[in-house]
């Protein structure tokens, strides 16, 4: 019996690993079947290793070993981030450690031991405490490694997330000391239970820091963002009424161009139509898509690539259906994504952007390509590569929103220096 105990203790071990694992690093590109022989080869190991040694440190260092193995062949994250990971697991495993040996000695009324080894049903007790503990710091750092926050410098999550667990190191350190003192039970439990609060209290400041750090940054973002809203709604508002002006005047042209050919005057008509082919309002390349809050951003875009020395490039393949988002929808969805690829053209000699509209009755489709440098990317998703990064990042947020509404999504891929936005969402 104790054997299957031992053998199912070293399977849940190895599971919980790479759960963790899983949560924070991108998995590597081995096929299936060499991912499941480095597994089942590090588990075989984890086995031999329960029964063979009986050494605590001993024990500590070969499990870091089968660990590091999981860590550096199955995932393909940088070595800086498996490095953090695998210094998260230690700190880890001396907490828990120290979590089962204290609850343990409490228990069943035993002296604590920092290398001594329990038997029977004692170690099958810590052996559930150390894995419920593992468990439960794990999913918590992974939680809180995809808590959507603001982005900030990294420095800052690294003290976020090794603060506590040196705080457990701290723990371990005041146990080890008080029990090679030779500390009464009750005065080793008083002091430990001291440290642990003043430690807890330490740890909820920082996170309090944490969290309205971040929350600054966030609102200084999102005033960023309304500045820059407001600034394109005024400049579309404008382009829109320019656009208006224009239909009126080329309207009133031809009821003019009607009248000189109905009085037979064909070269005053001809005339008129020579001046309005040269006419500067005209020599632009206007945008027309039929939706007025689409055409006045396009158009305004268009004018502003022009001025940059973009190519801008509109494909209307079928917009037989109006487009059933907000006019302050529309704006948002397009001016993001536009500024993103304005900005992308910046830093490339061939500048140029294609845009592609699509509607019909059941569905709307955005898709916009441009060149660009190679993207940042964290986690497997597409980050700003503005250097200020703390008030950026908030563009494809306020996409996501939109498209949100409308039961919509987007993709972006990069291949061959060309990035491509596509978005969908329900018409």
């Amino acid at each position: 019996m104790s054997t299957v105990i031992e053998i199912v203790n070293c399977a849940i071990e190895v599971s919980i690993y790479i759960f963790f694992l899983h949560q924070m690093l991108s998995p590597g590109k081995l096929p299936l079947i060499a991912k499941g022989g480095i597994v089942a080869s590090v588990f075989a190991v984890h086995v031999v290793r329960s029964f063979i040694v009986q050494y605590t440190y001993v024990n500590y260092a070969l499990t870091i070993l089968l660990w590091g193995v999981l860590t550096f062949t199955l995932y393909s994250s940088h070595i800086i981030k498996k490095i953090s990971v695998m210094c998260i697991f230690l700190f880890t495993l001396f907490a828990t450690d120290l979590i089962a040996r204290v609850a343990v000695s409490f228990i069943f009324d035993i002296a604590n031991s920092t290398t001594g080894v329990y038997t029977g049903f004692v170690r099958y007790v810590g052996m559930s405490i150390v894995n419920v503990a593992a468990l439960t710091i794990y999913a918590f750092l992974a939680a809180l490694s995809k808590k959507k926050t603001a982005p900030v410098d990294f420095k800052y999550w690294l003290i976020t997330l090794l603060f506590p667990l040196f705080s457990f190191f701290i723990i371990f350190a005041c146990d080890v000391f008080f029990i090679i003192s030779q500390t009464d039970n009750i005065i080793h439990a008083a002091l430990l239970t001291l440290v642990i609060i003043i430690l807890v209290i330490f740890n909820s400041l920082i996170f309090e820091f944490m969290g309205s750090y971040s929350a600054n940054i966030q609102l200084k973002g999102a005033q960023a963002l309304i500045r820059q809203q407001e600034e394109n709604y005024t400049n579309i508002q404008i382009g829109e009424n320019e656009l208006s002006k224009l239909r009126h005047d080329i309207l009133n042209h031809i009821q003019t161009m009607e009248s000189m050919l109905s009085s037979s005057e064909t070269e005053s008509a001809k005339k008129l139509l020579e001046e309005l082919k040269n006419s500067p309002q005209l020599s632009k390349s206007l945008i027309y898509t039929n939706d007025a809050a689409i055409d006045a951003v396009l158009n305004f875009y268009a004018k502003k690539a022009a001025s940059l020395g973009i190519e801008f490039l509109c494909k209307i393949n079928n917009m037989s259906s109006a487009v059933n988002m907000t006019p302050l929808d529309k704006s948002t969805l397009l001016t993001n994504a536009l500024n993103n690829a304005i900005e992308a053209c910046e830093s490339i000699d061939k500048k140029f952007i294609v845009v592609d509209l699509y509607s019909d009755k059941s569905e709307f489709r955005l898709k916009i390509e441009n060149p660009s440098l190679p993207p940042k990317k964290a986690h497997g998703i597409f980050t700003t590569t503005k250097e200020n990064c703390k008030n950026h990042g908030y563009g494809i947020m306020s996409m996501e929103s939109v498209l949100e509404k409308y039961n919509g999504s987007f993709s972006i891929s990069y291949l061959d220096g060309i990035t491509t936005l596509i978005a969908i969402a329900d018409n």
